[in-house]
């Protein structure tokens, strides 16, 4: 979530790698404070131990569900597809990096901490709110304290910086590239007969328990969406009196003078970056001038991206330098100055307009804020939105029985994120503030939930029958597909299968691995199947609607170009290199979850997420 509110990951293996590590940290375990049981009773008290410490079945239950809530997913479709299991990985992994940072001593300072907070913070004082207000609302939209929110952004930038050195450590060996080239460039050949009702038997009519069963098997398909209805109550400068006064050429002109960082740009450098295990082996790559062979990795930052360590000496440097060998927490680095970019700053008359929109937009701000922060104590305390309303002379919204994936546009302001929050919520509920582009404020409240139901079989019994009878007879053609599959086997042509059965025989082109234009002319996956068979002979069933094809691989082979571009030589490589920088990470986590013995509870996970248990409950 942290990660989201700045600008993101610098790179791609960053990105991936703080998804699925990081973006349930904020909102985990560690800091919430919860109360209550499993609904299911549940004997043991903990569903897993990392490195002794317990994640109690109680606090895990209330990150799943929450969860659920938020992301609109019925429990048992959550359970069936094993997702609290992943959470409780995901759970697991965030905690054993944070203690692998912390045992390498990836503690980032306070000032460290403060600056990324300061970024986060940029939007809200941008419209003119105090950093103090700015963080108190910050902190009351994601639950946090502030010491809590200043220990996860220290972990986060910990747990960064570890993953972008794994993922220098990665390389790619040009004969890797080169058979990977050979898998890109193979072409097949392939032919195959096509089977349809008119091959087997005629379906015949289903009884009432065929019905039954089918019906279940597909409620799914026939589900009436939950709808709710909401209150929407709109705290804003109009509704609450605030009258803005003009902005003066003077206030302009004052501002962009007090603010001179705020229309800069810092000085930049790129930097290319080799690490070495120690001193001596650091030194050889620096005096190298072809780096002894180490790998470099090249980036572009600020002062403010690197660690101190790094921070100092290479913003002392002068371009086209390759500094002394620098030590961090992590080992050595080489580092050479491959460009600076000057620091630069925006012109007045560039951006006059932006800032009266800015001071026309903050006028009234604190007021606004102050109400509102007035109105949410009071909703906390028990007020509903229509007392609220009451009270403050607002004019509260009424939606009712609406879907979510129904559109507030044009009816309130930010919409979408209006829906978001009034579907996770529960019955008589009222959200957060929710801050709109203009600084004004919106709460959402649920009013009444109408739970999403399959519609009655009644209503639905032409679509059941025509379920039942597609899946008699995909059975059906699967079964002839086994007994010509069968006949290929004993050494009888697929030509000759076809002639028995008065059908053609049809043949693809030869098509290269991923060539999109065979997706166009040729069945719905068959390219896919067609490349999916080990040997020349084999045959496969392909599916189809209301059909099934019996493709069988005739011809195969590999043919590189003699004149690769190295374009599509560098696009190979670096997909290999993505993959080998997951693969490094993957492997650095099996070695924590070992060196901090964690131990999962399969047992408890299965027993109170069992998805039989669940088929009636859905958000």
């Amino acid at each position: 979530m942290l990660q989201a509110m700045r600008s993101g990951a610098k790179s791609l293996i960053i990105k991936f790698f703080l998804f699925g590590l990081l973006v349930l940290a904020t909102l985990g375990l560690a800091v919430m404070d919860v109360q209550g049981m499993f609904r299911n009773g549940a004997n043991k008290t903990y569903v897993a131990k990392v490195d002794g410490r317990k994640i109690s079945n109680t606090e895990f239950d209330r990150l799943v569900q929450t969860t659920l809530q938020r992301q609109k997913i019925p429990r048992a479709e959550a359970y069936r597809m094993g997702l609290p299991l992943q959470m409780l990985q995901q759970e697991i992994n965030t905690r054993v990096f944070s203690l692998a940072a912390h045992d390498l001593g990836l503690i980032p300072d306070d000032a460290s901490a403060a600056r990324q907070i300061k970024t986060i913070l940029k939007p809200l004082t941008d419209k003119g709110v105090s950093q103090k207000d700015a963080l108190k609302q910050l902190l009351m939209n994601h639950g946090l304290s502030e010491r809590e929110l200043v220990g996860t952004l220290k972990s986060e930038m910990a747990v960064e910086f570890i993953a972008s050195i794994l993922g220098t450590s990665a390389y790619v060996p040009q004969q890797m590239v080169t058979d990977a080239m050979k898998f890109r460039h193979e072409w097949r050949r392939g032919e195959y007969i096509t089977l349809t009702a008119a091959d087997v038997a005629k379906i015949g009519e289903p009884s009432e328990e065929d019905l039954k069963q089918t019906y279940q098997a597909m409620s799914q398909q026939f589900m009436q969406p939950e709808r709710r209805t909401l209150a929407v109550l709109t705290i804003d400068r109009k509704s609450l009196g605030i009258e803005n006064k003009p902005v003066t050429d003077a206030d302009v002109q004052k501002y962009y003078t007090d603010n001179q960082k705020e229309f800069g740009t810092p000085e930049k450098r790129k930097i290319s970056q080799a690490n070495a295990k120690d001193e001596e082996t650091a030194k050889k790559i620096a005096a190298d001038k072809n780096g002894n062979g180490a790998k470099f990795v090249s980036g572009t930052y600020s002062r403010n991206d690197l660690i101190d360590e790094l921070a100092e000496p290479v913003f002392s440097g002068k371009a086209g330098e390759t500094l002394p060998p620098v030590q961090s927490k992590l080992g050595w680095h080489v580092i050479k100055i491959e460009k600076i970019e000057p620091a630069q700053v925006k012109s007045f008359e560039s951006v006059k307009a932006d800032i009266r929109k800015k001071l026309e937009m903050s006028q009234g701000s604190e007021a606004v804020y102050a109400k509102a922060n007035e109105i949410d104590d009071m909703i906390a305390g028990g007020k509903g939105l229509s007392e609220v309303a009451q009270e403050y002379g607002l004019k509260e919204k009424v939606f009712e029985g609406i879907s979510a994936d129904e559109k507030l546009d044009g009816k309130v302001a930010m919409g979408d994120k209006v829906m978001a929050s009034a579907f996770a919520l529960n019955k008589g509920e009222a959200s957060q503030l929710i801050e709109t582009q203009d600084g004004d404020f919106i709460v959402v409240e649920v009013r009444d939930i109408t739970a999403a139901a399959p519609k009655p079989l009644d209503t639905v019994r032409s679509e059941v029958i025509a379920g039942w009878k597609a899946g008699q007879l995909a059975q059906a053609l699967q079964k002839k597909s086994e007994e010509i599959s069968e006949r290929v086997k004993l050494g009888e042509g697929l030509d000759k299968v076809a002639a028995s059965m008065n059908k053609p025989l049809s043949r693809t082109d030869l098509i290269q691995r991923g060539d999109a234009a065979a997706e166009k002319y040729l069945p719905s996956g068959l390219p896919q199947a067609l490349f999916a068979i080990d040997d020349i002979g084999q045959t496969i069933g392909v599916p189809g609607k209301g059909m099934l094809y019996i493709l069988r691989l005739a011809e195969r082979k590999v043919e590189v170009p003699k004149n690769v571009k190295e374009e599509d030589r560098k696009t190979v490589e670096s997909i290999l290199l993505r993959s080998m920088r997951n693969d490094l990470i993957d492997q650095y986590r099996q070695s924590l979850l070992d060196k901090y013995d964690v131990v999962i509870n399969d047992e408890t996970v299965a027993r109170n997420y069992n998805p039989k248990d669940q088929q009636n409950q859905a958000y």
